[in-house]
């Protein structure tokens, strides 16, 4: 294949992958909601799904199409890279000038890349969402709104108490697979399925955030389970 062709190929295969990337950004921010946005909008944290993918594999799938992106862009310099040192040279004609410019890119490329595997963010007391256990329906009886906003704070102060006990290192989110954080955490996969009523049947490899759907269970519960599983094991370690 000639280069030109080659070029031209290229060049639509990296246009075709930055629009399906603003699309799938655009698909997650404004359909696929947050669980927060759903109950804002539709008073319930509903299952959002497009072609059976939900929010965390269009993410993961956004990913994947970045990298490829990025890929091709790297095929696509070292293609011009004759092109591209002569306008460089043409536009700044002083040598240290370059030098300095092309320093200056080349680390800001590498540490836009590495900075997110450099920073810790900051954890703050977990989030509850009170629209678990409350609702503005007028079919529910005053006795019943009570009792629900009294297990919502029951619950908010188990959180709370317990945060702080809970190793900073537990962080899950839905889309780990059940076989994953049995292995990071050092957790027996049974246990896991038991704590959370998970059938024994279920494949170890099913992500979290499918399995959610249906048991309805948050991840701060997966990592309470591993928290008080940890905490069990290392008595028992002791004794």
């Amino acid at each position: 294949m000639k280069q030109s062709k080659l070029n031209l190929l290229i060049d639509a295969i990296m246009l075709i992958l930055m629009v399906s990337i603003i699309g799938i950004g655009l698909l997650v921010k404004y359909i696929l909601l947050t669980g927060k946005e759903k109950w804002e909008s539709f008073g319930g944290n509903f299952d959002f799904t497009l072609l059976g993918l939900d929010r965390h594999d269009w993410g993961q799938l956004h990913f994947i199409l970045g990298l490829i992106l990025i890929g091709l862009l790297i095929l696509h310099l070292i293609l011009h890279w004759k092109m591209i040192v002569g306008i460089f040279k043409k536009t700044f004609t002083n040598k240290k000038i370059r030098i300095v410019l092309a320093f200056s890119l080349l680390i800001i490329s590498i540490g836009l890349i590495v900075f997110p595997f450099l920073i810790k963010p900051k954890i703050g007391d977990p989030l509850f969402n009170y629209r678990n256990f409350q609702t503005n329906s007028q079919d529910i009886p005053l006795q019943t709104k009570i009792e629900n906003a009294q297990k919502a704070e029951e619950q908010h102060s188990y959180l709370h108490n317990n945060h702080r006990e809970k190793s900073a290192d537990i962080t899950i989110n839905g889309s780990m697979t059940l076989i994953e954080v049995s292995k990071k955490y050092q957790i027996p996969i049974n246990y896991l399925k038991k704590s959370l009523n998970i059938s024994s049947s279920t494949s170890n490899t099913e992500r979290l955030g499918r399995i959610r759907r249906t048991k309805g269970f948050t991840m701060s519960k997966v990592e309470d389970i591993i928290s008080m599983y940890q905490k069990e094991n290392k008595h028992d370690t002791k004794n």
